[in-house]
């Protein structure tokens, strides 16, 4: 066993045999007195402890609300990318269609690159 660690436990044993001589020393009415402070350090410290756990449930709450807000925003964007891809797939092959396709019953076809014509024209 580590010294340091029976120090801490012969130091805590010493703490509980001077309570013990203390309250053995006290009267009934001096007894009273010192569990009932106790007891109200105790009350406070647990309305205090409740306090911060309301808090931190209510912060809990929020984080939950803007998780799911998120979430939902997450969702939207991803349909929307499905979307646009879709879309640029369709004009993609629009164009595609076009190039290959004659422009008028004249047989002429659509110039490949903008600002030049074919020699067909």
């Amino acid at each position: 066993m580590d010294i340091s660690k029976q120090l801490q436990a012969y130091e805590v044993e010493y703490y509980v045999l001077q309570d013990e001589l203390t309250d053995s020393s006290l009267n009934d009415n001096q007894r009273m007195d010192k569990l009932e402070k106790a007891n109200s350090n105790l009350r406070k410290q647990n309305f205090d402890l409740l306090e911060e756990l309301q808090v931190a449930n209510g912060k809990i709450q929020n984080l939950e609300a803007m998780i799911e807000v998120l979430l939902n925003n997450e969702g939207k964007l991803k349909q929307t990318i499905v979307t646009l891809e879709r879309e640029g797939k369709a004009r993609i092959e629009t164009l595609t269609e076009l190039h290959t396709q004659p422009a008028n019953s004249g047989g002429k076809t659509l110039p490949s690159e903008p600002g030049r014509t074919n020699a067909a024209n």
